[in-house]
């Protein structure tokens, strides 16, 4: 198909800088709030609010299915179908709203854990009430990232405050799923108040609707919820099996994990309207797009992976207290969690932009199936490290399955070539670090893998070379 493009480059930096800058700073803003919620309730308490907000996300997950990403992707392509859009998905979202709530209250009733968790899970699952008027998604669909980077702000920030102000015990846990439940509406006033001043348009329910949005959405949906199956149902089944600190220390590094891969996500999220645009007017566009994005994601996972595991002690440490020193194993494995994440991404989400959305679909499904199933067997020989081996596992089942299909319905040519030169020095650099004595300060280690990387991408990335040649 051809068509004249849009400038999509400047978009999409303009865009990724000011989602990566909001989520900068409200992960700051939550590793202290959550540096504070640690030292007061402790490694039980913290894995009792881990686990109750893993199960109300997993329900989250259920109310929004896709429908915020077949939105966006729709508006993308047709702007005048906002109102329409809106009417639909937030109807859609606010009946499947009270049917999953009223699930949290069944589920409450049959589980055997302590009454202070059945409580945490009913009221973290008032969130989901909120959830359809929560309209980021709009914005994301018109590409106005700076409205959804202040909503990521506003909702740490609030959260933040609410808890320093109310939480004050250990044995009392509520305070911090009020604090979520203050967070979410004030996410949802300013959603609300912008979407009627941005676009003049009316905030309707109609319950009627079309076929192509349930189909769609759902199938979308039902990929991010295995996703949420994957990794918060890791949480809950390690809470289940596991002994309460052990489980504190699994969902402490799994919610840094899961924080970090917060960027993995915004990058998607960002380059998604691109995707669908250039899939529709511009195949070559779309082709160039997909392959300069999975290069550069590349190194700078390859980046981030590295420091990642070389700093982990020291972020356990800083979000958490010492106490939380035994989940650093398990955090440098989840490393590879956002590393594979960034690569098999530009595969599922380049078939959701191109309506292969079940393809996508079926790769989530796979990693969740091989993860989950390994997570007991990873746990029962090496602890809660092995459980985050086996969700690596199931992430590079995502990633092969992914590759398969984005190579025969995206018509990708050698994707992978983009990967090798990453890869490889990848392996020079962990081998070199391997290599240091075993009393090697941290810091030099640190240092030598940022000299490191970035005299590998100047001698692999020939544009980069000739530019920096040029500046001098």
């Amino acid at each position: 198909m051809t068509g004249e493009p849009r400038p999509e480059r400047p978009r999409l930096v303009a865009g990724f800088l000011s989602l990566s800058g909001a989520e900068l700073v409200s992960k700051l803003v939550m590793l202290g709030t959550f540096a504070y919620i640690a030292r007061v309730v402790g490694p039980t308490g913290f894995g009792y609010l881990e686990f109750a907000f893993s199960v109300a996300l997993f329900g989250g997950f259920l109310v929004d299915q896709g429908f915020g990403v077949y939105g966006a992707r729709e508006i993308a392509r047709m702007p005048s179908a906002t109102e329409r859009l809106v009417t639909e998905v937030t109807s859609l979202r606010l009946i499947l709203a009270f049917v999953v709530y009223a699930g949290l209250w069944v589920l409450t009733g049959v589980i055997d854990r302590p009454q202070v968790v059945e409580q945490l899970v009913l009221l973290y699952g008032m969130g989901l009430l909120a959830l359809p008027f929560m309209l980021q998604w709009v914005f994301q669909g018109h590409d106005r990232m700076r409205v959804v980077a202040l909503l990521q702000i506003v909702r740490a920030v609030v959260f933040g405050l609410a808890v320093f102000a109310l939480l004050r015990t250990p044995d009392v846990l509520w305070p911090v799923a009020v604090s979520e439940l203050c967070g979410v509406g004030a996410v949802v006033a300013i959603s609300m108040w912008l979407y009627r001043r941005e676009f003049g348009l009316p905030l309707q329910l109609r319950f009627s609707f079309p076929k192509p949005l349930i189909q769609a959405g759902s199938t979308i949906g039902l990929s991010q919820l295995f996703w949420s199956v994957r990794m918060y149902g890791a949480n809950i089944l390690i809470f289940l099996i596991a002994s309460g600190p052990d489980a504190g220390y699994f969902q402490s590094a799994m919610r840094l994990a899961i924080g970090l891969n917060a960027f993995v996500w915004l990058y998607f999220f960002n380059l998604l309207p691109s995707m669908s645009r250039t899939w529709q007017h511009d195949r070559d566009g779309f082709h160039e797009l997909v392959n300069r994005a999975l290069r550069t994601a590349a190194w700078l996972t390859l980046a981030g992976g590295v420091l990642w595991v070389l700093l982990a002690p020291v972020i356990i440490e800083l979000a958490y207290g010492s106490k939380f020193l035994p989940a650093t194993e398990t955090l440098q494995w989840m490393s590879g969690l956002c590393i594979l994440g960034a690569v098999h991404g530009h595969f599922r989400f380049g078939l959701i932009a191109a309506e292969y959305q079940r393809y996508a679909t079926a790769c989530a499904g796979i990693g969740t199936v091989v993860a989950l199933a390994l997570i007991p067997l990873g746990h029962a020989l090496w602890g809660i490290a092995g459980a985050a081996i086996a969700l690596l596992v199931g992430e590079v089942a995502v990633w092969l399955s992914s590759y398969l299909f984005g190579r025969r319905y995206l018509d990708l040519t050698s994707p992978l070539r983009h990967l090798v030169r990453p890869l490889i020095a990848g392996v020079v650099l962990v081998g070199a670090l391997l290599a240091l004595p075993a009393g090697t300060p941290r810091a030099l280690r640190i240092g030598l893998a940022v000299v490191g990387l970035a005299v590998a991408v100047l001698v692999a990335e020939k544009r980069l070379r000739y530019a920096f040649a040029r500046r001098r």
